[in-house]
């Protein structure tokens, strides 16, 4: 059963590098091209995204004071918003 579960131990990390390398792809044509996508995100690639924009936002900082404007906004607009923020 050893040998089983080193190989799928392997398969699960392969595939969950492949997914990485998907979703910063994703990412890359988005920031770097500047281009919005043709075809739509799935969930969790949206999340990965805004929370890699929410660790460039200066209201999540610590040290200073934070604004918090706009989020009220975005929770009722979108479903996901929400779900990160609540």
């Amino acid at each position: 059963t050893s040998n089983i579960y080193k190989r799928t131990s392997y398969f699960l990390s392969y595939f969950d590098m492949r997914v990485v390398c998907y979703k910063k792809k994703l990412m890359r044509v988005c920031v770097i091209l500047k281009q919005i996508p043709e075809d739509g995100w799935p969930d969790h690639a949206l999340e990965l995204f805004l929370s890699w924009l929410a660790c460039h936002d200066t209201n999540n900082r610590v040290d200073i004071t934070t604004v918090g404007a706009g989020e009220r906004e975005g929770r009722v607009v979108c479903s996901l918003v929400r779900k990160l923020h609540c």
